[in-house]
């Protein structure tokens, strides 16, 4: 039988494994991206590749020595999102040169029919009834993920950090071992019950700060320098921009009336697609905004094309719709102490200027 490795950004492995479990694969546990994944990652990638290739390629690296024989990039949007559709084929050249023999399986769609036929040719026994099952379980455990770093934000506000990471650790381990929907739906619940317990949070007696820009670069904590707990360190309510539920676009949920509305509005800025998440940074832009938040944070790797105009059509978004803006270009070279310097100024920027 053959092992497969799944594309992994914060805790989606949690998703990804349930969903592997539904189909019977054998699959490769790849590591936590680390110091190791970056290193082996720069060595092998074009020099001005952006700092998510050369991450990915690293993980990507590090499954094929473990013994993978197929790396699934897991639904997504192939036509444009970088990481999700173009990396795959330009690091798989990159390693067959090194003589590793692998495959890329891209997914880009939930559509449990198609899902069969990509994964036919390795597993020709496989049913409708496996991938289907195993879409939807995933997808469960998207949105608990994302409900569990909700609350671990609102808890780590309200009674600091000790009492925080115990709730994401516990409610994150009950995720993992519970593969039936029926008890994911009731393990939602408990743990909505387990946050009211908890003292209540009133964000809007709090500076909101909504962290935008490329999907990988804001949801792997050792790419972002963990920008998340830093504001709440500060006293900030912060939002993440674009959430692990991408990885099912197109497919779940469908776009409501308010988003083609906000994709609308967001032409007016940036007309074309130029790839990667630029869209999605905009919209997202204009949403927090229009929401009454009081900051936005745009995290982007430094030799990124889409970002870096989207970088250049910020301020104008800022200026439209009075909200200030701070961008931070990201790449293995980037230093912690000027990250944290610049982010503490801008947190004291907005709380003059909301104070005033």
């Amino acid at each position: 039988m053959k092992r497969f490795a799944f594309y992994q950004i914060g805790t989606s492995a949690i998703a990804t494994n349930a969903f592997a479990r539904r189909l019977g694969i054998e699959t490769v546990t790849l590591p936590s991206p680390n110091l190791a994944t970056i290193a082996k990652g720069i060595s092998l990638s074009p020099e001005f590749s952006c700092f998510p290739f050369k991450v990915l390629l690293g993980s990507l690296a590090q499954g094929v020595e473990r013994g993978a024989d197929v790396f699934v990039v897991p639904f997504g949007r192939s036509v444009s999102a970088c990481q999700l559709a173009d990396f795959g084929m330009a690091q798989k050249y990159i390693l067959r040169r090194l003589g590793h023999d692998f495959d890329i399986l891209q997914l880009n769609t939930v559509r449990p029919d198609r899902v069969l036929d990509s994964f036919r040719p390795h597993m020709p026994d496989l049913t409708l009834m496996q991938v289907s099952e195993g879409v939807l379980v995933a997808a469960q455990k998207l949105l608990l993920l994302e409900s569990v770093e909700d609350h671990w934000r609102d808890i780590y506000l309200v009674s600091r950090k000790r009492e925080a990471e115990a709730f994401r650790e516990k409610w994150i381990r009950a995720i993992d071992v519970t593969d039936s929907i029926l008890e994911l739906l009731e393990l939602g619940l408990k743990m909505d019950g387990d946050r009211a317990a908890h003292p209540a949070l009133e964000p809007g007696k709090l500076l909101r700060i909504a962290v935008i820009g490329d999907m990988y670069a804001i949801n792997e904590k050792i790419i972002n320098n963990n920008i998340f707990e830093r504001l709440c360190d500060l006293g900030v309510y912060p939002e993440n921009g674009i959430k692990l539920r991408m990885l099912f676009d197109p497919g779940l949920p469908p776009a409501t009336p308010d988003e083609l509305s906000l994709s609308a509005r967001a032409k007016g800025y940036l007309r074309h697609n130029i790839g990667g998440f630029a869209d999605d940074t905009v919209r997202s832009a204009i949403r927090f905004a229009e929401e009454g938040y009081d900051g936005l944070i745009h995290i982007y790797p430094f030799s990124c094309m889409p970002e870096v105009v989207v970088r250049s059509i910020l301020p104008r978004v800022g200026a439209d719709l009075d909200i200030p803006v701070l961008n931070l270009p990201i790449d293995e070279q980037t230093g912690d102490a000027g990250f944290t310097t610049r982010v503490e100024a801008f947190v004291d920027l907005i709380d003059f200027r909301r104070s005033r």
